[in-house]
Order: C-alpha cells, then structure tokens, then sequence
C-alpha cells in the first residue's frame, strides 16, 4: 500500500515558518516528490473506496487534490503565497462538487480525516432535512451504528437558532412546521452532516495510514450514500 512521503510533515512547517517564494523555490524538487507521492496516495485510497462505493469509480486523484499555491490576484495571500497543508478533496465528480464525500487534510500536528458534507447551500440543505424528515428511521439506524457513534456532529439542538439564521430563506419551510420536541429535530437542525476525526503526525506517517483511512472511509460510506441520494 502506498503511504506518504516522509518529509511532507517537516516540509509543510517548513514552510510555515518560511512562506516565500524564495524559500519554496530552493526546495521544490522536494516538494514535487512529496506531491508525486500525495498523488499515488489519494488515487490508490479512491480506488479503494470504489470498492464499496462504486460512484467513485474512475475517478482521478488529479481532479481531487488541491493546489498548494494561494490565489494571489487577492492582496491577503501575496505575502504567504503557499498553503500549509496539503488536502483532496474526494467526491463525485470533482472536488468542489456539491455533493458530500471524503476530505483528507494533512498538516504539521493539525491533519484530520472528515467525511460528509459541510454547510451545503440553503437548497441542498432543504433536500438533506427533507429526505432525513422522511427516512429518518433509516437515518438513525445509520448514525447510531456502534462504529460511528464516536463521531463529532455538528448539531443545534434549538430550533428558533436554526429559524432565526433562516429566516430569510424560502427554503426553511420544512423546520417551521416542526414542533419543538419532534424527535427527529436534532437531525433537521444540523447544518454540517460531517464526520470528523483528528489524526496525528504518527499515523499520518505510518506504514497502515493508507488502510487506516481506508477504514474511516468505510465508517462514513452509508451515511455519504444517503445524504447524496438527497441531493441527486
């Protein structure tokens, strides 16, 4: 299995610490090696994740992973024109597709695995509640399956919170007709239906990173299912 290249951790603080164009360019062999090895990485993990979600299949790392260079046409990045970490994006399609998916971002002490989808739009939003409104008993199964229940949710549990940041919206009509202590609510009040989980630098560089992913993946996979089946 493939795994990441041993300096991508010291190269990405490196260049943290020394943010320049100068600096980067003295090091880019490196970095084009890191890169090359990022890649291997991402499409061997996509293959995998083929396997149980065949959606994914032919899809390239190519079209997933993020570029390190900022957009510097914008004033705040010219003086730290490089990103600090690394990242894909793995979703069907490409990775600003609005569907939910697989994130994987790799940082010097700040790298985590996510899987989900993270403040839709407020159309994709209506969707998502309307589906988990009308298969909620299948939503709950999903997210309450031993293995996912250590997950992080981000969840509001009050409704005139959810109704008050809507309240311009033609599409919070379904949360209006809720009352208070429906059962699915907590559920409906999400704006984030993600999965998250911190990783740090030891099992980001491990030899079984790759398998380790691989299994968070499959954690994930019923509820990306679902959420997508909303959106499509």
């Amino acid at each position: 299995m493939q795994k990441l290249h041993p300096q991508t951790l010291e190269f990405l603080q490196a260049i943290d610490d020394f943010n320049e164009r100068k600096y980067f360019e003295l090091y880019k062999p490196l970095y084009l090696n890191i890169k090359e090895q990022f890649e291997k990485f991402t499409q061997e993990l996509i293959d995998n994740i083929a396997k149980f979600d065949k959606s994914f299949e032919n899809q390239e790392a190519k079209s997933c992973i993020f570029r390190i260079y900022k957009d510097c046409r914008k004033p705040r990045n010219r003086e730290r024109p490089y990103k600090i970490n690394m990242g894909a994006s793995i979703t069907v399609w490409w990775r600003k597709s609005p569907l939910a998916g697989y994130y994987l971002h790799i940082q010097n002490g700040q790298s985590f695995f996510c899987g989900g989808i993270r403040k839709p739009k407020s159309a994709i939003s209506y969707t998502i509640r309307e589906h988990i409104y009308q298969e909620r008993e299948n939503f709950k199964k999903i997210i309450n399956k031993r293995k996912i229940k250590q997950a992080f949710w981000g969840v509001s549990t009050s409704q005139e919170v959810l109704k008050k940041a809507n309240r311009n919206s033609q599409y919070s009509k379904i949360l209006w007709t809720i009352p208070d202590n429906h059962p699915s609510l907590q559920y409906l009040a999400m704006k984030d239906w993600l999965r998250y989980t911190p990783l740090s630098n030891e099992e980001v560089l491990s030899e079984n990173f790759l398998q380790q992913y691989i299994e968070y993946a499959k954690v994930c996979s019923p509820g990306i299912k679902f959420i997508n089946e909303a959106i499509v």
